[in-house]
């Protein structure tokens, strides 16, 4: 699995990397990006709140309270359950790993291309070359 315990991220680039390397993936819910990334839709069907201090079970792993006080037990607490279950429940740590690649695949360069032809074409009318 991959741990991004951040207090910020622009775009996770490394989290993405992860995902291509079917990593189930434990972030810290830091930066709109992160979000955006694990949750494209929009939905959160697949989300469930785990009762434990923040902390969202995702289809990917988890979606973590950050470290805005790294001194504070609960929240170090609660990325040390996840780490744990994520440890010891190899079949949810896989199934976590198959969606994060499948899901990295919409950050590929060729969907990028795709994308950037797209926007191009309805800006201007024309598809670039």
């Amino acid at each position: 699995f991959f741990i991004l315990p951040s207090l910020w991220e622009g775009l996770p680039i490394s989290m993405l990397e992860a995902m291509t390397l079917n990593k189930s993936l434990i972030v810290s819910n830091c930066s709109s990006a992160i979000r955006e990334i694990i949750n494209v839709d929009g939905s959160t069907k697949g989300f469930e709140d785990t009762g434990c201090f923040d902390t969202i079970r995702t289809p990917f792993g988890y979606l973590m309270n950050d470290f805005k006080d790294p001194q504070n037990r609960e929240t170090i607490s609660s990325w040390e359950r996840a780490i744990r279950f994520l440890m010891n429940d190899e079949m949810f740590s896989r199934e976590c790993g198959d969606n994060s690649f499948a899901l990295a695949r919409n950050f590929d360069v060729e969907h990028s291309i795709a994308h950037w032809i797209e926007l191009v074409r309805g800006l201007t009318g024309k598809t670039p070359v």
